[in-house]
Order: structure tokens, then sequence, then C-alpha cells
């Protein structure tokens, strides 16, 4: 307590020794902090996993299931029931799929793997697999996939998520998903 403090003394000090603005006047503080941090976040896709607005990446090694725990997700959104066992139920949801790694068919044997007989899923979710040819997520692609999104908002059909599978085969030409602006949501 004593540090924090000292820190606070030493930045008035600052601030009075120079006048030109340092953060102490223009970061939040205050009231401005407390008003910004009293706003809600938007409700979770999937309560502690999935929330509207962000880029979520799921990482991990070939053929250790990544895309099937997506498809379980989706399962999921689709029947506005639990994911896996022990899970917080989801909300009803539509997504679109985009894959560069797999066709519309497997993704599609995936689901009825999850539930032979429920084929809620073939009607509140979009899928558009490699042999549809996705367009990569440059300027045009990522108008292509704005317009998809409002169309579906449009006819109050909306999306609750976009899987865009394997991200890295989306890249354009030159984008590096390492890079914080070359892979922004």
């Amino acid at each position: 307590l004593q540090r924090v403090a000292l820190l606070g003394a030493q930045l008035r000090e600052l601030e009075t020794a120079d006048p030109g603005p340092t953060y102490f006047h223009t970061g939040l503080h205050g009231a401005a902090a407390l008003a910004a941090s009293s706003t809600e976040n938007p409700a979770a896709v999937v309560e502690n996993l999935l929330w509207p607005g962000h880029l979520n990446v799921l990482a991990g090694a070939p053929k250790i299931g990544k895309t099937f725990l997506v498809v379980a997700v989706m399962h999921a959104l689709a029947r506005g029931e639990r994911p896996w066992p022990g899970s917080p139920t989801c909300p009803f949801g539509r997504v679109l799929l985009l894959s560069n790694d797999d066709t519309g068919a497997e993704i599609t044997r995936r689901f009825r793997i999850l539930d032979p007989t429920d084929t809620r899923w073939s009607t509140a979710h979009t899928i558009v697999g490699k042999e549809l040819e996705p367009l990569p997520l440059d300027r045009g692609g990522l108008l292509a996939v704005e317009r998809a999104l409002e169309a579906a908002r449009e006819a109050e059909k909306p999306y609750a998520g976009v899987v865009i599978d394997p991200i890295s085969l989306f890249m354009p030409d030159g984008a590096d998903i390492d890079r914080e602006r070359d892979a922004r949501p």
C-alpha cells in the first residue's frame, strides 16, 4: 500500500513539474474507469468458452479432434443443449462454418456421429466445405462473410458465430496468423 501511495505521489509530482499531458490525465481513472467497467459484457455463446465479437483460436496438433470439438459445440447450439456432460447449456444459435480442410459431406458425417437420429443441425447451420473453395479472408472475402451475416440478420435468423477451419488456410498471401494486425476479428 505504501508503494502505491509513493507511485501516486511520484505521478502527481511529474504532473506539476511538466505542463505536458501524462497518463495520469489521459488514462482511464476515477469515474471514467468506473463507467467503462460498468457496461455489461454480451452473453457468452458457450459459457466460459466463446463470446460474441471475439476471436477464439483452438490450436493443437493435427488429428487430435479440434474440428470434432467445434462440431460438438455447433451441434449443442443447434439443439440448445450441453456440448459435453457437466458443461452449461448453450443457447440456441446458428453457426456459419467455413472449412478449407474438410468437405461439407465430411463435416456433416461428424454431426451424424454425435446423434444419428437428430437432424436439427441441418437447418441450424450453414456449412461451406473446401469443395466450394471458400474465399480467402482478404478484403473481398471479409465483405462476403459480412454480407452473409447481414443477410441472416435481415432474415431474422442471425448466426451466433462463425467458424473458420483452419484459419491459416484462409489467410491472404503474405498474412501471418501470429501478427495481431493480420488476425483481428
